[in-house]
């Protein structure tokens, strides 16, 4: 399908992919930039009085318990659920911390969004900046867009407006305050997805053990939700690694119990629509006989210009057309030792979102940051010139930097020591 794909040269080459990122856009793709950006500036007003409404489960996967710090609580909860936790498919994370003893909770308990808005809604504005502090710089965010629906402004700016009210309605900024307490806990346990390392490019690999993905495990809802939080921590380890990473379909070892339509229609559409541009590459790695029936189904799913991504790979010298030997891992026959575990979360790590003022301080940084950035975009569009609108981008990513630990909790690969307090990957 990526025959025509003019990225699968840099491959061979080992020259980097520069088209449509910051920095390397032509006249014409500033122009549409511009017309994009002016756009979202418009929508941001006429509707700022326009709540998005966020339903109190929008993953669909039931009552969940939060630990806190009120035992008696947490107590109470686990004792009129215990049917439902221990049952392999609904426990999560925080019940198995729960049930080892550990009742402190590993994040607060009271999550609060950006911009003073209600946990119950928020503004379109709010999810939009939320969404962008996962990019070096906030133009790669509708940049994302535009080159996803080929510098056509109009469709362009209604995937984004599709993708920022479903990163609303989701509550992506409190799906990363939970981080993975709220996880299925077999689902975290069997490592679905990982990063082992980098591709020729530079670009992380995030490898999906399809697998490993046993449908009866898990309760309706956490697929989904698994998926969202897959998604977005990709998007994060994108933003100081290049801005774009490589997507790896593990089918190696494939059986009938891991056919999951729903889960791989989750990946594909969240691909296509609200990440459309994290993954420059996408790697089929399939030795299995199911997998061509099942590709005659899947196949129409993905929107052309990620259709034109994708490539197949029987075998690990066909890997190695992206991949380095050293940078594959021992178990899809290359010679990365990558040790697959998952040690638990601790407050300590998240020790940061438990202080209410330092948050408030970083917070207000960020406000003013993106208040500036607005600012300077709507001088940039009207006047052509804005000599200071990259100062102003940089200190958007400080601000972002230094807001981070107040608003996220900290994920494996952090917690692994494989990737640094920046974002970068030590792996």
């Amino acid at each position: 399908m990526a025959g025509d794909y003019p990225i699968l040269n840099n491959y061979k080459t080992g020259a980097p992919v520069t088209d449509g990122k910051v920095g390397h856009l032509t006249a014409s793709q500033e122009q549409k930039l511009k017309q994009m950006w002016a756009k979202i500036l418009n929508y941001f007003v006429d509707h700022k009085d326009k709540p998005i409404a966020v339903p109190a489960d929008p993953f669909k996967a039931g009552d969940l318990a939060e630990l806190d710090d009120t035992p008696a609580a947490v107590s109470q909860w686990y004792s009129a659920n215990k049917t439902r936790i221990d049952n392999v498919k609904y426990k999560t994370v925080n019940d198995a911390l729960y049930l080892s003893g550990k009742t402190s909770a590993v994040v607060p308990r009271d999550f609060r969004p950006l911009f003073g808005d209600r946990p119950g809604s928020r503004s379109f504005r709010n999810a939009f900046w939320q969404a962008a502090m996962s990019h070096q710089h906030p133009d790669s965010f509708p940049l994302a867009f535009l080159i996803a629906r080929e510098w056509d402004v109009d469709r362009a700016f209604q995937l984004l407006v599709g993708a920022v009210e479903w990163r609303a309605t989701h509550a992506m900024d409190k799906l990363v305050w939970q981080g993975e307490a709220t996880m299925n806990m077999r689902m975290m346990e069997r490592g679905l997805t990982y990063v082992p390392g980098k591709d020729k490019l530079g670009c992380p690999l995030l490898v999906v053990r399809v697998h490993e993905n046993i449908p009866r495990e898990h309760g309706e809802g956490f697929g989904e939700k698994y998926t969202a939080f897959a998604m977005e921590q990709a998007s994060l380890i994108t933003r100081a690694n290049g801005e774009r990473a490589t997507l790896v379909y593990d089918m190696s070892s494939f059986k009938m119990e891991n056919i999951d339509y729903g889960f791989v229609k989750t990946i594909i559409t969240m691909n296509n629509t609200i990440y459309p541009e994290t993954f420059q590459l996408i790697i089929v790695y399939v030795n299995s006989w199911l997998f061509s029936g099942i590709w005659k189904l899947i196949s129409p799913w993905f929107d052309p210009i990620i259709a034109k991504r994708i490539v197949f790979a029987k075998n690990v010298q066909q890997l190695q057309a992206y991949i380095d030997i050293g940078q594959i891992p021992e178990e899809m026959g290359g010679k990365k030792k990558f040790k697959r575990e998952h040690p638990m979360p601790t407050r300590k790590e998240n020790e940061p979102m438990f202080d209410a003022a330092a948050r408030d301080a970083a917070e207000k940084n960020f406000v003013a940051a993106v208040d500036a950035f607005e600012a300077s975009t709507g001088g940039w569009i009207k006047d052509n010139e804005e000599p200071l609108r990259g100062e102003v981008a940089d200190t958007f990513k400080k601000s972002v930097a230094e807001l981070d630990p107040y608003i996220r909790a900290r994920f494996l690969a952090e917690r692994k020591g494989e990737m640094t307090a920046e974002g970068c990957l030590v792996v």
